[in-house]
């Protein structure tokens, strides 16, 4: 709750508290992790991801460690390094979740080349994950190529994807 209301040293401060409690929770540490950033304590969250991946016991650890340092790096500006977290958070992403979430997980991170002047790399990821999904939920790939058009100020791109996304939701209305 103190998180989500903006007050992020009593966030801290709880955190800090759980961890008393059970020192080896990746979770725990990661949430401490992420305050640390918001603060601007880089060199202390930057400690305190490096002590979960110590800790990690499950793929779904060292996947939200990964994570984690995916979001340090993009804090720090070192897109290049953030991408090869997401890409290692992935790798373990893949032994737990269903292939469906699985690969759209990956096109969701595809922006973050256009920042790094990779358009062409994030289009050809994109193409090949889509292939991967089954009709109508390779039209979910449309949000990818909103993601990419809009880092890449292409316009033609994010209505392509919206297209895409607007079809899905015809055919699999769910309602959000």
């Amino acid at each position: 709750v103190y998180e989500r209301i903006g007050n992020h040293l009593k966030a801290k401060e709880i955190y800090e508290q759980a961890l008393m409690l059970e020192s080896n929770n990746v979770n725990f540490m990661l949430n401490v992790a992420e305050i640390d950033m918001m603060l601007g304590e880089f060199d202390n969250c930057k400690e305190q991801i490096d002590d979960a991946l110590m800790m990690c016991k499950s793929n779904q650890d060292f996947a939200s460690v990964y994570h984690n340092y995916s979001q340090y790096y993009i804090w720090k500006g070192q897109i290049s390094k953030s991408i090869d977290s997401n890409q290692k958070a992935r790798e373990y992403d893949k032994k737990f979740t269903n292939p469906i979430d699985y690969l759209l997980g990956c096109l969701f991170e595809l922006r973050d080349y256009c920042s790094i002047g990779k358009k062409d790399l994030a289009l050809s990821k994109q193409e090949e994950s889509t292939k991967k999904l089954a009709h109508p939920f390779n039209l979910l790939a449309g949000f990818s190529k909103i993601f990419i058009g809009d880092e890449d100020d292409d316009a033609n791109l994010v209505q392509s994807g919206v297209d895409e996304v607007e079809e899905f939701i015809k055919i699999k209305n769910f309602g959000h």
